[in-house]
């Protein structure tokens, strides 16, 4: 891309950083740790991504902030093994690729990539997962995006008509209210407005296959895509959603995939940043209008 510019800066709280632009949007990955994407926002504009520093697990996990790759189903220590070391990362076409050292107890290594579109906030960010053991492992590829404070999730409910089957998927964690006032559910749009309140987790088998975070007169946009036939993890779930004291984390899985020794597992999506004036009930009653017009979405 003739206009993608590529630097390493200090960061800080993230030490080493590498900063691609295309002019239209900015993105900062970590390259001490990770693979994280730590920032993704218009030029010189706000970060849509959270930047959280001090939650640590007792292993040495840290939260940092921005977007990570998990694999699935969560377990620990497993899912939590830390990243805490340097990446390897090269230049592709368009973009970068960030590598992690194999994971000692787990044998994955993951692999990001990150590929920007010239003249567009439009971002391919791909998930890969590598089986470095001995035997087939089953996995679902996770990809996990910590939202800033303080904006609307907006999920797409599935209302195409079953007969006399479910259609969906609903899954509730542990400690999840699901009178909470923090949700509204919606004819064609479960709302979770992020505010201080208890931890709560939300899966839903989103066929869709995309979710928004409307905060501060930006809408961002995640897509993936959900296979109909895919065997998703914690009870059909392609889309999950954490709330926390100081974020609200986008999640979209891949079906759970057996990876050969050698082989690997992969999970896509794309990422839009959508400059919108509106205020955020006009946002609720035109979402389907914005989507259509500045995404690839079906609905």
């Amino acid at each position: 891309m003739e206009h993608l510019q590529i630097s390493e800066k200090i960061m800080p709280h993230h030490g080493r950083c590498a900063f691609l632009t295309n002019g239209v949007i900015e993105m900062a990955v970590t390259l001490d740790y990770g693979p994280r994407i730590i920032c993704y926002a218009f030029v010189g504009d706000e970060n849509m991504l959270c930047e959280v520093t001090e939650y640590k697990e007792p292993n040495g996990w840290r939260a940092y902030g921005g977007h990570r790759i998990w694999h699935g189903p969560e377990s620990y220590p497993r899912t939590y093994e830390p990243d805490n070391t340097p990446l390897q990362w090269e230049l592709i076409e368009n973009g970068i690729r960030l590598i992690q050292a194999t994971e000692s107890k787990s044998n994955v290594q993951k692999e990001l990539e990150i590929v920007l579109q010239e003249g567009s906030a439009r971002v391919q960010v791909r998930h890969r997962i590598y089986n470095r053991g001995m035997w087939a492992v089953d996995l679902a590829v996770w990809a996990v995006t910590m939202m800033q404070p303080g904006g609307l999730e907006i999920i797409p409910m599935i209302s195409h008509d079953t007969g006399l089957i479910p259609n969906a998927n609903i899954v509730l964690w542990p400690g999840t209210n699901v009178n909470d006032p923090r949700i509204r559910w919606g004819e064609k749009f479960v709302y979770i407005q992020h505010n201080k309140g208890e931890n709560m987790k939300i899966g839903f088998s989103n066929e869709s296959g995309f979710a928004a975070y409307y905060i501060k007169e930006l809408l961002f946009v995640k897509q993936y895509k959900h296979l109909i036939n895919g065997h998703y993890v914690d009870r059909g779930s392609s889309y999950q959603t954490f709330v926390g004291h100081q974020m609200l984390e986008m999640e979209s899985l891949s079906p759970l995939i057996r990876v050969e020794p050698s082989g690997f597992a992969e999970h896509g999506e794309e990422w839009n940043i959508v400059r919108t004036l509106r205020n955020q009930v006009e946002v609720e009653e035109n979402v389907l209008e914005i989507f259509r017009k500045n995404n690839a979405v079906e609905y």
